[in-house]
């Protein structure tokens, strides 16, 4: 499993706004001289020492984390990400010696009127049934907002508390569109991308409703909960064909 997260990134300095695409580069630049890194050969960005991909997409910084087989390594390599983002704001910021500020956000929705919203995405590699997924999978990732939803603001409704600021750019059920589903550009509960990126008979979980989080403990359910369904699936699954085996 492993999760990745959009971050807006804007800055002032002496009064006026930074210029987003070179505050952007020059964070990414300042990674990349600090840390050991390889460069992204099939696109933009580099891999930093720690298996972590960090990339400028859409006006935005993404920071991913490594593929890790447990929900513990996905929140430290999360942590990790938010430190390393931090600290290269922090030397932009000394650099000019004060009258500068550098922000970078992983809040994924815009509350400025736009409709914006940037994605907290999650990957799973599994062997199940993809077609076996929905009916099970729908009702949790519905469900679990409660205990993982960030909370704050209704995004559209103005001063309105909602559990999932995010959910309010979900408006499919299920869909293979990313970033265009539905009248507001919303986006689907389940997401039918299936780029399994590796051999034999896996399939990959793309999730791509759930709010950037800051919560560990919110994080770690998220992740853990949501890898424990699809194994149940899985698992019920394989005692069906068993079942079947005995049977003939």
């Amino acid at each position: 499993m492993g999760g990745e997260t959009e971050c807006a990134v804007t800055g002032i300095r002496r009064g006026a706004a930074m210029s987003r695409a070179e505050l952007i580069t020059d964070l990414c630049r300042r990674i990349a001289r600090r840390y050991p890194h390889l460069p992204n050969l099939a696109g933009k960005g580099i891999f930093l020492c720690n298996g972590a991909r960090l990339y400028e997409d859409c006006a935005k910084a993404e920071m991913t984390t490594p593929e890790v087989n447990n929900p513990y390594d996905v929140v430290r390599y999360f942590k990790a990400g938010e430190r390393i983002l931090a600290q290269a704001a922090e030397e932009i910021e000394a650099e000019h010696r004060g009258g500068c500020e550098v922000f970078v956000c992983r809040g994924n929705v815009d509350y400025s009127g736009s409709d914006t919203t940037w994605g907290s995405h999650e990957s799973f590699l599994h062997r199940a049934n993809p077609q076996l997924l929905p009916p099970v999978l729908i009702p949790h990732l519905v469900t679990r907002t409660i205990y993982t939803g960030s909370g704050g603001w209704h995004p559209l409704h103005g001063l309105e508390f909602t559990l999932s600021p995010r959910a309010a750019h979900t408006d499919q059920v299920v869909s293979s569109d990313s970033t265009n589903s539905g009248r507001r550009g919303g986006r689907p509960i389940l997401h039918t991308r299936d780029e399994t990126l590796a051999r034999g008979d896996y399939h990959r979980l793309h999730l791509i409703l759930g709010d950037s989080l800051y919560s560990e403990t919110a994080m770690l359910l998220r992740f853990g909960a949501t890898q424990l369904v699809v194994s149940l699936v899985r698992s019920e699954e394989h005692t069906s064909e068993l079942q079947s085996l005995r049977h003939l």
